[in-house]
């Protein structure tokens, strides 16, 4: 019922019905799915509260969000004007990093890193905690700082205390280290080259609908200038 009240109220106006529409059909005809990106200025803050993955599509009803055919897409603005630039699937790295404190409930580091795995294929991956080297915060920025990494993917438990994303890493004895989402996000920000691509699996570190929309960890991070989270 939500998603059919968003989709009542965007698609009022015929410009944005037929527009819409006429996409829709061409992406139809070249059997190629249809790339749909809302961008949400900063002049209208209020529009991030709306959960727009449940908007319906006004043919079928049925949530965009949802679709395999409809590339939906959250864009906001950054102050981070570098390049985005690709590199060829070959050449493409990840860091992995599963943050399993002690004192907290387990995580299933094992099934986690082998869905990740199973999920990249040949991309060869860096993988934290290893060896000697825990889950940390400085150990995350250490290894981003010596190679080139396209994907950041965290797993992690996570809260969003008092609209501010928490993020429970590890200290070096394999405690658990909570850090602020700001420390995390600022930090990545002075990177010389940002992940493309940020993975988070970090609980309850997005909004819930309650407080600000802009302050989980996913739009602070693309904020920061990661282009992709």
């Amino acid at each position: 019922s939500y998603g059919q009240a968003l989709h009542q109220s965007l698609f009022a106006d015929q410009a944005v019905l037929s527009t819409y529409t006429e996409a829709r059909a061409i992406s139809e005809e070249k059997d190629s799915p249809l790339r749909l990106r809302l961008l949400v200025g900063p002049s209208a803050p209020e529009l991030n509260y709306l959960r727009w993955e449940t908007l319906r599509d006004p043919a079928s009803r049925l949530a965009l969000g949802a679709s395999q055919n409809i590339l939906l897409t959250r864009y906001l603005s950054s102050m981070d004007w570098r390049a985005v630039r690709l590199r060829p699937k070959s050449s493409l790295r990840a860091l992995v990093v599963i943050a399993n404190p002690s004192g907290l409930e387990p995580i299933q580091v094992g099934e986690e890193y082998a869905s990740v795995k199973a999920s990249l294929g040949d991309i060869p991956v860096t993988r934290l905690p290893d060896g000697g080297r825990r889950a940390t915060l400085q150990n995350i920025l250490a290894c981003l700082n010596e190679v080139s990494y396209d994907l950041l993917y965290l797993v992690c438990h996570g809260a969003l205390v008092k609209d501010e994303p928490r993020l429970w890493l590890e200290d070096e004895n394999g405690q658990a280290d909570r850090v602020a989402g700001i420390d995390l996000t600022s930090r990545l920000a002075e990177l010389n080259e940002h992940p493309r691509l940020a993975v988070l699996a970090s609980c309850q570190s997005a909004s819930q609908g309650a407080g600000p929309a802009l302050t989980a960890l996913g739009p602070r991070l693309a904020q920061a200038g990661i282009p992709a989270v």
